[in-house]
């Protein structure tokens, strides 16, 4: 007499979870798993770093350079005003000596490649080197090239910036304490792991002028940690508590053939 009420449970059972499993699939597909971070970017072409496509682009809001050791240390920081990505910018550099340019040694550095600047965001950009005769300048330039504007959505939604806290800098060298090991900290939001370029480093005076900077390799600076770049090039002597460090993160490396000067060592 009771098998009629166990077909009719299990009938129940089954119904129940078949809702049960219709639920989960539907809050899966509301909320996928995958990260949204592309692994590259997609194929447009470059415009005006300084002119985003809805308004705003790119610009220099700070700079300063010294002349030292027969050529320059150069900082500056630029900010993305823009509610789009700006991916991989090229910059230069320009100086002159009482209004005649002077020319930098060829150098791949000569011209660099920010990987990405997020909307609002600021990143540091320098170089330190050598410069042709009278080996040194009375005034330098950043000069932004082009870049790859991408929206949010193409550059991906889970892309988040790369917060780098100086914890350490130290003097390796006693006669020479331009020569510096920086120990910083970085972290992120981003779902995936980004490829590693290189770290600018943007020194400062006690006042907080910019006084130079250099782009070097370190460590992976784009994953979370502690990390250590050791500049080749001897910087002006900072103030180390103004001291500044900007990994520089990419959704890919760029192919060897591409020119590209900085590469992460």
């Amino acid at each position: 007499m009771r098998r009629p009420y166990v077909i009719a449970l299990g009938v129940v059972l089954l119904v129940a979870a078949g809702a049960v499993g219709l639920v989960v699939r539907a809050r899966l597909a509301d909320n996928p798993a995958t990260c949204a971070v592309p692994a590259a970017a997609p194929d447009k072409p470059p415009g005006a770093a300084a002119t985003a496509p809805g308004g705003g682009g790119l610009h220099v809001v700070e700079q300063g350079f010294t002349s030292l050791n027969s050529g320059i240390s150069y900082g500056a920081i630029v900010e993305n005003t823009s509610s789009s990505v700006a991916y991989r910018t090229h910059v230069t550099f320009a100086f002159s000596n009482n209004g005649t340019p002077v020319e930098q040694p060829p150098s791949p550095q000569n011209t660099q490649e920010i990987p990405i600047i997020l909307p609002g965001q600021r990143i540091g950009v320098g170089t330190t080197g050598a410069l042709a005769a009278p080996h040194s300048a009375t005034a330098a330039e950043l000069r932004l090239g082009d870049t790859t504007w991408l929206t949010r959505d193409e550059a991906g939604r889970d892309l988040g910036p790369i917060t780098a806290t100086v914890v350490r800098t130290e003097h390796p060298t006693e006669h020479y304490l331009g020569y510096l090991k920086i120990t910083y900290t970085t972290a992120t939001t981003t779902c995936r792991t980004l490829a590693w370029r290189g770290v600018a480093t943007v020194v400062r005076s006690q006042s907080g002028t910019i006084i130079g900077g250099t782009l070097q390799g370190s460590d992976d600076g784009c994953a979370t940690g502690t990390h250590t770049t050791s500049p080749t090039g001897l910087l002006p002597v900072p103030d180390d508590t103004r001291t500044q460090v900007f990994p520089y993160c990419d959704l890919q490396r760029p192919p060897p053939e591409s020119g590209t000067s900085q590469i992460a060592n």
